[in-house]
């Protein structure tokens, strides 16, 4: 189910009487365990067949995980380290609460501290930003803007948890500049901004049930 999809007015995607027929959006994986010296060497690797972007819509394959890790040092692509995903709701909806913080990405990552419980870590992960030129998105001027990431996203999460739950603190910088390549053009549109964001998290429990909370504010960050 994809909220985005429902229709806001009547025949918005046509009358009723479509037919329609597909496969499900399997998902494979591994994990493996390797003793490797003092520490163990965990390797994760799965994807499902849930198209996005281009192939949205689509059974097409989408890489999950790739990671690796041995005792403090991971590397590879899983979830942000400014991310909680244990917030994530059980519901019917695919993405998720639409306000809630989700994306794997491709990082390094070292975990100073970790127990049964709580940990704390802090990442390099890769960059990454896109521009809505809004009604100004066919002007000639913007045609040879171009993005630029001098140096990795740094983010970097504390979670404190007990048997009664957990509460993360959670933060990302990231560095995001735009050249302007047109020659000779008497409007120069190089810019810079730097993207910051703050997320805490939490889950409680209560008897049965689990109290999921998330908040997150920042700039540059979506």
């Amino acid at each position: 189910m994809r909220p985005s999809k429902l229709p806001a007015f009547n025949d918005k995607f046509g009358r009723n009487g479509t037919w329609f027929a597909g496969v499900r959006q399997t998902r494979l994986g591994f994990k493996t365990y390797i003793p490797a010296g003092k520490h163990v060497i965990k390797t994760v690797f799965d994807f499902d067949m849930f198209g996005v972007g281009v192939d949205a819509g689509q059974t097409t394959m989408r890489l999950r995980h790739a990671w690796g890790e041995y005792g403090k040092i991971g590397a590879g692509q899983t979830e942000s380290t400014f991310m909680d995903l244990d917030v994530f709701p059980n519901i019917l909806d695919y993405w998720g609460p639409n306000g809630m913080v989700f994306f794997r990405n491709v990082q390094l990552r070292w975990t100073p501290w970790s127990n049964e419980y709580s940990n704390a870590m802090i990442s390099l992960e890769r960059p990454g930003a896109s521009a809505d030129g809004g009604v100004y998105a066919d002007r000639i001027e913007l045609q040879n803007v171009r993005p630029r990431f001098r140096y990795p996203d740094v983010a970097g999460h504390v979670r404190l948890g007990g048997k009664w739950g957990h509460v993360q603190f959670s933060g990302i910088v990231r560095d995001i500049k735009w050249d302007d390549l047109l020659p000779n053009d008497p409007l120069n549109l190089d810019g810079h901004v730097i993207g910051w964001g703050a997320h805490v998290s939490s889950n409680i429990n209560i008897k049965e049930d689990v109290l999921h909370l998330s908040v997150v504010y920042g700039n540059g960050i979506e």
